[in-house]
């Protein structure tokens, strides 16, 4: 296990070395600041994503770069603190960020969301930009995609927002910023042709940011939130911690085996 696996922690020899240790693998943990309900805090996305990239990193030898805590959030806009960033520019910073990493060493990056399906159409654009632009293999992840088998091993309701695996999550990382006794049980009304949730084999329409004013709506109800965060439990979120690493160590010791970018 290695102590030190963030990029900004390290001086330019340090990383140096790591490039070689970690076989050229750095990991960019990308999230949102957004209102997660009442119960968890706006930076309840980017704290995920890092959470499970850190300790990824440090199983593996990986690297972590500094997470983007920004992300693509219109539809919360109607709530206090949220900031919203428009697509192009977070393709264009991520690209960015991938071609200077790239320069250096690290030529197989993941870009790790845990924004879920709203930062994924920009990030999967930003990835292909990058790995064309640069000499390196951008490969996305969501932790939700990667670890939807643990959702329902773990019997978690309809994905929604601030959700029962969301505070789970947050339960086992930071009960410190969790306010279990704001927690709602509002479940996501089902819609005709439409489910996001990426567990689901159901016919539907493609996800697009709902108008600031439908969250709005949910404010006295959920207080902006919607699943059943109730339900949600520390012992839940260290299972779908740990099984969503174990896949983000899997990914990263397929890629350390890889010597051209255009494998997986």
């Amino acid at each position: 296990m290695h102590n030190k696996v963030l990029l900004q922690e390290m001086t330019w020899e340090e990383v140096e070395e790591a490039i070689t240790r970690s076989g050229g693998v750095i990991l960019i943990p990308i999230g949102s600041i957004e209102q997660h309900a009442r119960h968890l805090p706006e930076g309840t996305d980017t704290y995920c994503a890092i959470g499970v990239a850190v300790e990824a990193a440090k199983e593996t030898g990986a690297v972590v770069a500094p997470p983007l805590w920004y992300g693509w959030s219109p539809q919360h806009m109607a709530y206090p603190g949220t900031v919203s960033v428009k697509p192009q520019i977070l393709i264009d910073l991520i690209v960015e960020i991938c071609k200077s990493l790239s320069k250096h060493g690290f030529n197989k990056i993941i870009l790790v969301n845990g924004h879920r399906i709203s930062n994924n159409p920009w990030i999967q654009l930003a990835a292909a930009i990058a790995s064309e632009e640069s000499k390196a293999k951008v490969v996305p992840v969501d932790i939700a995609y990667i670890a939807r088998q643990a959702y329902d091993e773990l019997g978690f309701g309809p994905l929604g927002h601030g959700d029962e695996a969301e505070t789970s999550h947050m339960l086992h990382l930071h009960p410190e910023l969790v306010y279990m006794e704001k927690a709602f049980d509002k479940y996501v009304a089902k819609q005709e042709l439409y489910n996001p949730d990426p567990r689901s084999t159901e016919d539907t329409v493609l996800y697009t940011p709902s108008p600031p004013e439908v969250n709005l709506a949910r404010k006295d109800v959920t207080g902006g939130g919607s699943g059943n965060p109730k339900v949600a439990s520390k012992k839940k979120g260290e299972k779908l911690h740990k099984y969503t690493v174990a896949k983000l160590i899997r990914l990263i010791e397929v890629l350390k085996k890889r010597e051209s970018r255009l494998e997986l």
